[in-house]
């Protein structure tokens, strides 16, 4: 009777110590989940870090491309990207909207492309949390007016918004700053379509209100 008592009693020491040993298992795993979130929390602050500077260092160069994925109206989806871009490149400034499932619009890509130059009022302010606001003055035929492009103080994410001359519309465009270089188009990460022409591919209409009224629309994914 002795010996099974003692065995019974032998059993559940073991029991317990394995019980006890699962739940530091437990823990430790529990604390390694913590551990890793935190190594990807302070990975992402890297990165957010390093493509910070690398934009305001674009933005201060004047060349660089902000990939849109969204305008106040539309959200860009993900096959779409590489058709939906501001570049800001060699004191020019190129706009374009497109769609992945389309081959119309004014550019063939389903929504606008256009040009414009820089031509002054051209202002970089850099701010104590690390916001930076960059301003210029943009002329052309359809596209005249000021452009306002603000980084947000943390990461690349960034608005580049469009005051027109003609029409008092305004636009806004949201998405990642990076800086440009020319190999980007011949890398495939974005397609250029064919620039803004007006209806009816009218030469002596140039310039007129219903142009620039088309071309916002586009801008604007009124179309």
């Amino acid at each position: 009777m002795k010996k099974t008592i003692l065995s019974i009693t032998m059993i559940m020491a073991v029991g317990l110590g394995l019980t006890a040993q699962e739940n530091n298992d437990t823990a430790t795993r529990e604390l390694s989940k913590k551990e890793q979130k935190a190594l990807e929390k302070k990975k992402k602050q890297q990165e957010d870090s390093i493509a910070h500077v690398e934009a305001v260092e674009a933005l201060k160069n004047g060349e660089y491309i902000m990939f849109v994925d969204k305008t106040m109206s539309r959200k860009v989806y993900d096959d779409s990207r590489h058709l939906n871009f501001v570049i800001v490149e060699n004191g020019k400034i190129l706009i374009q909207t497109g769609s992945a499932t389309s081959y119309s619009g004014n550019n063939n890509l389903g929504g606008i492309t256009v040009m414009s130059e820089i031509v002054g009022d051209v202002k970089l302010e850099e701010k104590k949390n690390g916001e930076v606001k960059s301003s210029f003055k943009v002329v052309d035929n359809f596209l005249s007016g000021n452009v306002n492009v603000k980084l947000h103080k943390k990461g690349n994410y960034g608005e580049v918004s469009i005051l027109h001359m003609k029409t008092g519309d305004h636009i806004v465009f949201f998405g990642n700053i990076v800086p440009f270089t020319p190999e980007l188009a011949s890398s495939g990460a974005i397609e250029v379509g064919r620039l803004f022409v007006s209806q009816g591919w009218d030469a002596f209409s140039l310039g007129k209100k219903h142009d620039v009224g088309s071309l916002m629309d586009y801008l604007s994914g009124a179309r």
